[in-house]
């Protein structure tokens, strides 16, 4: 089963010239070099630019790549290209702020603010011409331990090898919520949590299968835990994430969560980041 996009490969002439321009746009990272190639990174795309002494022809085709940035960095990374003398190749008519830029070798490029979720969105709002949308069955139920912990060690962000065991020691005889979601009748995420007292609620481990996380899988489990646990009387709902899991922490932050502590500990995309959320009554 396929997962993701693994890496992307560009052909370019000058090695020098091509590793200037990318490490000069913030947020590329460069791990390894050497004579024909090197290695680099963006976030969690594996980039790689290879020497080719038949590379540079423009395409005369739309197929291009597109870098992920904030709305906020658009402005500054634009002014950075054009600095350079970076070449537009299209305008955009699409949903979201766009930059379409040429890199040294004529690759097609793209600097894109929004993801697949909120292009879709614009789409139900405006659709393109002949434009239908796949159904998606959404449910989310009480689970077993064992179902939970099968996803657990399904999940590429989790190394370790728990237990039901480990799971029931550390939940003890706490009051649990123990919820999975399914898409189309598919296990593709989980949310297990425990109280920390009469008022309090941890939510403790979750997570959401790679290939299911455009389907607002996090979400749907997100709410129907705060729910759950407004139900049982519980004033507040407190979760720890680590910095490196952007996408988790700007769902917390939507729904209301705030930061409250910062525990540092090893690398700073390891950093533990606490938030808590106070449930209405």
């Amino acid at each position: 089963m396929l997962t993701g996009l693994n890496h992307l490969t560009l052909a370019v002439r000058d090695l020098a010239r091509s590793l200037a321009f990318y490490q000069s746009l913030p947020g590329i990272r460069l791990h390894a070099r050497w004579e024909a190639g090197a290695y680099l990174s963006c976030g969690d795309l594996w980039l790689c630019l290879a020497l080719d002494a038949k590379a540079g022809e423009r395409p005369a085709h739309y197929t291009h790549y597109a870098f992920s940035v904030s709305a906020e960095a658009l402005p500054r990374t634009v002014k950075a290209l054009e600095q350079q003398g970076a070449r537009v190749w299209k305008d955009n008519r699409s949903e979201g702020h766009s930059f379409y830029f040429l890199d040294p070798d004529n690759h097609q490029l793209e600097l894109h603010v929004g993801d697949l979720a909120s292009r879709l969105a614009a789409c139900r709002a405006k659709p393109y011409q002949g434009m239908t949308f796949q159904g998606v069955s959404l449910t989310v139920r009480h689970a077993s331990l064992e179902e939970i912990l099968a996803l657990y060690h399904r999940l590429p962000e989790f190394d370790d090898c728990k237990s039901v065991a480990d799971l029931q020691t550390r939940l003890a005889t706490n009051q649990t919520s123990q919820l999975i979601a399914c898409v189309n009748g598919v296990p593709a995420g989980f949310k297990l949590g425990y109280a920390l007292g009469e008022t309090a609620f941890y939510s403790w481990l979750g997570g959401v299968l790679p290939e299911f996380r455009r389907d607002g899988v996090a979400q749907a489990l997100l709410v129907e835990q705060e729910k759950w646990a407004m139900e049982q009387g519980f004033c507040t709902l407190t979760v720890k994430t680590r910095n490196k899991f952007r996408g988790m922490l700007m769902m917390l932050l939507k729904n209301g969560y705030q930061l409250i502590e910062i525990e540092p500990k090893g690398d700073t995309d390891d950093y533990r980041l606490l938030l808590r959320k106070s449930l209405a009554a």
